[in-house]
């Protein structure tokens, strides 16, 4: 910020590193964590939790326990 009291400020200070969950979590243990986390997601390891694979959501979550229709087609109208 260039208001001369803010200049020297860095990204670190206002960052929000959540809690990360690895490629090998459960997925309701990590709808847990997405619930009570900050933010909208979650950094997932790789499973020596050594290497960034992504962020999941509560929507990737929903998705996985609630997949749609397979092969693309819509689904049927009422």
């Amino acid at each position: 910020m260039a208001d001369g009291v803010h200049h020297t400020t860095t990204v670190a200070a206002i960052a929000h590193l959540p809690k990360p969950i690895s490629a090998a979590t459960e997925l309701s243990e990590t709808l847990d964590a997405l619930v009570t986390a900050e933010g909208a997601g979650l950094p997932v390891l790789d499973y020596g939790r050594t290497r960034f694979l992504g962020l999941i959501t509560h929507q990737t979550v929903l998705a996985a326990l609630h997949p749609g229709p397979s092969g693309g087609e819509k689904a049927p109208k009422n």
